[in-house]
C-alpha cells in the first residue's frame, strides 16, 4: 500500500456538499488533502496573500457574488505556477473554451469527476517539470555569467578555442599581459600559431586522447612571447559547453620563475653540501620512520662513528632509554627539538641539543632534517651553577637560623615553662577534676605552640625541591612575622598591614618565608640595639607605565606587593649599588657572610617577580617585593574532623623506640576500640609479627629507630603479609615524603606530633581501604 501524496488545496466554493464530493474524489485518487475553502473574492485574496505553499487551486465557475473567471484573473496577478482548475455544473463547450482561454489548466463537470485524480497528477507533474526546467535554465545562465566573469577578471591566463579545429575564440587580459599579444592578434588564429603545438595533427592527437579518456590533460611547454622571450608554462586543457557548443578551455600557469629557481637550486645544492661538510653541527636527514638517509661527515670526529655506520639505521638507536619516549613523541609531532642524552662510540653519554624540521622533496616524499650540537659542557656548567645556588641559599638559611637561635630558644623555653607549670598544677589539684582539665588544656595549648614553632623552623631550614603552587601570601607573611617576632629584641616594634582580598600567586611558600625572614633580620641588624620599627605591608600593585619605567624587569599586569621598611641607619649610594651581589656585606667579621640579599634576588627572579630597594642614610630602608598575581584560588586544606571514628576490635602492632610513646599510644588506641601490641624494639616486633602474620590488621611504626628503621620494618612485614596497611610516623625526615613511602607500598606517612582526631581518621581510612576478608571469621 502506497503512502498518500500530500496535496495542499485552496478551494473556491460556496457549496459545502460540492466541496465534500471534490474532497472524496481526490482522496479516492490517493491524495492526503489539506484543504482551505473560501467563498468570496476577499477571502481568496487573503489566502493568496498569506503566502501558503499551495499545490492546487480549484474554483467553482459560478458563485453568488463571485465567479471562477474572476478568481482566475486574481490568480494571474500573482504570477503563480500552480495548477488552476475550474469546475461547473453547467454543460457546454462554450463554457469550457472560455475557461481554457482565460488560462485555466483544466475544466471539469461536477457530475463527472472521474478524471479529476489523473488530471491533478498530470498538472502537478507538469508544474514540477516546469520549475525544474526554469531552475536548470537559471543555473545555466548563471554558470555562463560566472564563467564570463571569471574569464575576464582571472589573474590566470586563459584561452578559449574551438574544440574541432583549435581556432582561438577569445583570450583574457592575463594572457595578453603574459605573452604581449593583443586580443586582435589572437582571435581567429589557430593555436599552433602560439607554439603550443608543432602542427594541427599534433593538436588533433591530443584532443582525440581527451575524447577517449574523458579527462582533462596537462602538458608543459616553452613558447615565445611577442617580444621574443621564451616563457615556460604548464598548460591545463578542459572541455566545457558554452552556449550549447563544446569548447576547449586552455589555462596557463607561468613557471618561468620556477624553472629559473630550479636552476638556482641546483647551483646552491653544491654550496649547501660544502657548508654541511664544513659544519661543527651533527646533521642528519631522516625518513619519517626515523631511518637515517644522510649523515654529515663530521660524525666521525664528534661522535666517533662514520656516516656509513649511521646511514640506514635508526636515528634514535643510541638515545638514552630514559630520554627516548620524549624524543619519539617530539619526532611524531614533526618537532625534533629538545635536549637528550646520546651514547658516543666510546660508550660515554653526551647531552645533545637538537632542532629539526620536516620538509617535502621534489618527488613529494616527506623527510626530516635534525641538527644537533654537543652541549654536555654547558649542561654540566648549569648543573654546577644550580648546585652552588642551592648551597648559597642553604648557607643563608643556616646563617639566618643562627641569628634566630636566641629568640627561638627564648620562645621555646617560655612554652616549656608553661607545660611544666600547668603539669605541676594539675598534679597539685588531682582531687579537683575540673581544675585538672583546665590545666591540661593549657598544657595542650602550649604543646600546639611548640609544634607550630618546630614546623616553621623545619620549613625554613629544610633542603627540598622548590615547587611553585597557588599560594596566599597573606598566610605565609603572618607565619614569618610570628616567628620573627619571637626572635627580635623587645625594643623593635613590628607593624603589619595586610590586604586579605589580594589575589593568590604562584610561589614556593618556604622560599617566600625565607625572603621575609631575611629582610626582617637585616632590618633588625640595621637598628642594632636602638629602639626602632619594622613596617610590613601586603597589597596589590598594577604595573603601569610609571612602575615599568622604574622596574624594567616587570611586565604589564597585576602584582601582589610586599613592602618591608625599617627605621634603621639607611644605606649609602655606593653600598646600594652592590647590595644584591653574592658575598658583598657591610657586616663585621663574625656577623654574617652577606649571602642573604643575593639569595632573595635569586628567589624573586625565579618567581618571575622583582625586588627593589630604596634607602637614604639616616632615614631607613625600604624593600619592595613583586609577585605576579595568579587567578586560580588555592585549594583549601582539608582539616581533620574532631568527630573521631572508633575501632572495631582490630589488632594493631605499634612500634616506637620511645617507650613513653608506646605506652601512650597503647592507652589511646585501646580507648578508641582497638587491640594493641606495642614494642619499643623494632627487631623484636618484626619477630613477633613473623610468628603470627595473620593476627594483625595494621602496623603503626616510627621511621627513625636504632637497629632497624621504619622503612625496614615496613618491608619486612609486607614481605610476610603483602597488602597489609602500614602507617609510618616521623618527627622529621629530610628525604622521605608521603609520595616516596607510598611508592614502597606503605599506606601513608604521619607527621609527629599527630593529633588524636587525625590519627583516628588515618587509622580508619587505612583499615577501610585494606579490608580483611577473613576478619569476620576470627
Amino acid at each position: 500500500m502506497t503512502t498518500p501524496t500530500t496535496l495542499r488545496l485552496l478551494l473556491v466554493e460556496d457549496n459545502e456538499s460540492d466541496a465534500d464530493v471534490l474532497l472524496l474524489e481526490l482522496r479516492r485518487a490517493g491524495f492526503d488533502v489539506r484543504m482551505s475553502r473560501v467563498e468570496d473574492a476577499n477571502a481568496f485574496i487573503d489566502a493568496l496573500n498569506r503566502g501558503a505553499d499551495w499545490d492546487l487551486i480549484i474554483a467553482d465557475y459560478n458563485l453568488p457574488a463571485f465567479d471562477g473567471i474572476q478568481a482566475l484573473e486574481i490568480y494571474h496577478r500573482y504570477t503563480l505556477d500552480i495548477p488552476f482548475f475550474l469546475v461547473s455544473g453547467t454543460v457546454g463547450e462554450e463554457v469550457a473554451v472560455t475557461a481554457m482561454k482565460a488560462g485555466a489548466h483544466d475544466y471539469l463537470i461536477k457530475d463527472n469527476l472521474v478524471r479529476l485524480g489523473a488530471a491533478v497528477r498530470r498538472e502537478l507533474r507538469d508544474a514540477q517539470l516546469r520549475r525544474e526546467s526554469q531552475r536548470e535554465h537559471q543555473r545555466f545562465l548563471e554558470s555562463e555569467q560566472r564563467f564570463a566573469e571569471i574569464f575576464r577578471n582571472s589573474p590566470v591566463p586563459i584561452m578559449v578555442t574551438r574544440f574541432e579545429d583549435g581556432t582561438i575564440l577569445d583570450i583574457n587580459q592575463a594572457l595578453t599581459d603574459l605573452l604581449g599579444f593583443e586580443r586582435e592578434d589572437a582571435i581567429g588564429r589557430p593555436t599552433p600559431r602560439f607554439g603550443a603545438w608543432s602542427s594541427a595533427q599534433d593538436r588533433q592527437a591530443f584532443v582525440d586522447e581527451i575524447i577517449r579518456t574523458g579527462r582533462a590533460r596537462t602538458i608543459e611547454r616553452t613558447i615565445p612571447a611577442k617580444d621574443g622571450r621564451l616563457v615556460s608554462i604548464v598548460v591545463y586543457f578542459n572541455v566545457i559547453e558554452l552556449s550549447g557548443e563544446r569548447r576547449l578551455v586552455v589555462t596557463m600557469l607561468d613557471i618561468t620563475a620556477r624553472k629559473q629557481a630550479e636552476e638556482t637550486l641546483r647551483e646552491s645544492e653544491e654550496h649547501f653540501r660544502l657548508l654541511v661538510e664544513s659544519s661543527n653541527e651533527l646533521i642528519l636527514e631522516v625518513a619519517m620512520d626515523g631511518t637515517v638517509l644522510y649523515a654529515s661527515p663530521n660524525h666521525t670526529t664528534i661522535v666517533g662513528r662514520t656516516p656509513a655506520e649511521i646511514v640506514g639505521r635508526s636515528a634514535f638507536e643510541h638515545v638514552h632509554p630514559d630520554d627516548l619516549p620524549g624524543v619519539l613523541a617530539h619526532f611524531r609531532t614533526r618537532d625534533a627539538s629538545g635536549l637528550f642524552r646520546n651514547r658516543f662510540a666510546d660508550g660515554s653519554w653526551h647531552w645533545l641539543e637538537a632542532s629539526g624540521r620536516a620538509f617535502q622533496t621534489h618527488a613529494g616524499e616527506q623527510r626530516g632534517v635534525i641538527v644537533s650540537r654537543d652541549v654536555t659542557e654547558r649542561i654540566r656548567a648549569e648543573d654546577t651553577r644550580k648546585r652552588l645556588e642551592e648551597q648559597l641559599r642553604q648557607a643563608q638559611k643556616l646563617e639566618a637560623l643562627g641569628t634566630l637561635a636566641g629568640g627561638i630558644a627564648h620562645d621555646f623555653n617560655n612554652i616549656l615553662t608553661a607545660i611544666i607549670a600547668f603539669t605541676d598544677l594539675a598534679r597539685m589539684e588531682i582531687d579537683r577534676p575540673s581544675e585538672v582539665l583546665a590545666h591540661l588544656a593549657e598544657v595542650r595549648l602550649a604543646g600546639d605552640r611548640a609544634r607550630d614553632l618546630v614546623k616553621q623552623i623545619l620549613a625554613f631550614s629544610r633542603k627540598q625541591k622548590h615547587e611553585r603552587q597557588s599560594t596566599r601570601l597573606q598566610d605565609v607573611l603572618r607565619e614569618a612575622l610570628k616567628l620573627l617576632r619571637s626572635t627580635l629584641p623587645a625594643t623593635i616594634e613590628i607593624a603589619s598591614r595586610v590586604d586579605d582580598a589580594a589575589p593568590t600567586v604562584l610561589a614556593d611558600p618556604s622560599q617566600v618565608h625565607q625572603v621575609v625572614m631575611n629582610l626582617g633580620t637585616n632590618a633588625a641588624h640595621a637598628m642594632r640595639e636602638r629602639p626602632g620599627r619594622i613596617d610590613v605591608e601586603l597589597g596589590v600593585a598594577e604595573a603601569g607605565p610609571a612602575l615599568l619605567e622604574r622596574i624594567p624587569e616587570l611586565t604589564p599586569g597585576r602584582y601582589v606587593r610586599i613592602i618591608v621598611s625599617d627605621t634603621g641607619g639607611g644605606i649609602g649610594p655606593e653600598t646600594l649599588k652592590r647590595i644584591f651581589e653574592p658575598f658583598f656585606t657591610t657586616k663585621a667579621p663574625g656577623e654574617g657572610t652577606g649571602l642573604g640579599l643575593a639569595v632573595c634576588h635569586g628567589i624573586m627572579r625565579d618567581h618571575d617577580g622583582a625586588i627593589t630597594v630604596r634607602s637614604t642614610p639616616g632615614q631607613g630602608t625600604t624593600f619592595e617585593l613583586f609577585f605576579p598575581a595568579h587567578v586560580q584560588e588555592p585549594v583549601a586544606a582539608k582539616s581533620a574532623s574532631e568527630e573521631m571514628p572508633i575501632g572495631r576490635g582490630e589488632r594493631l602492632l605499634v612500634i616506637d623506640d620511645e617507650k613513653a610513646i608506646c605506652a601512650s599510644m597503647k592507652s589511646i588506641l585501646t580507648r578508641l576500640g582497638y587491640r594493641v601490641a606495642e614494642y619499643s624494639d623494632p627487631v623484636a616486633a618484626v619477630e613477633a609479627f613473623r610468628a603470627e602474620p595473620g593476627s594483625f590488621d595494621l602496623v603503626l611504626t616510627d621511621l627513625t629507630m636504632p637497629r632497624m628503621t621504619g622503612i625496614d620494618v615496613a618491608r619486612a612485614v609486607l614481605e610476610a603479609r603483602p597488602g597489609l596497611p602500614v602507617l609510618l610516623t616521623s618527627g622529621f625526615s629530610a628525604s622521605w615524603t608521603p609520595e616516596a613511602v607510598r611508592s614502597l607500598g606503605i599506606h601513608d606517612l604521619v607527621a609527629k606530633p599527630v593529633s588524636l582526631p587525625m590519627l583516628a581518621l588515618m587509622l580508619r581510612d587505612a583499615l577501610d581501604r585494606h579490608p580483611r576478608v577473613d576478619r569476620a571469621a576470627r
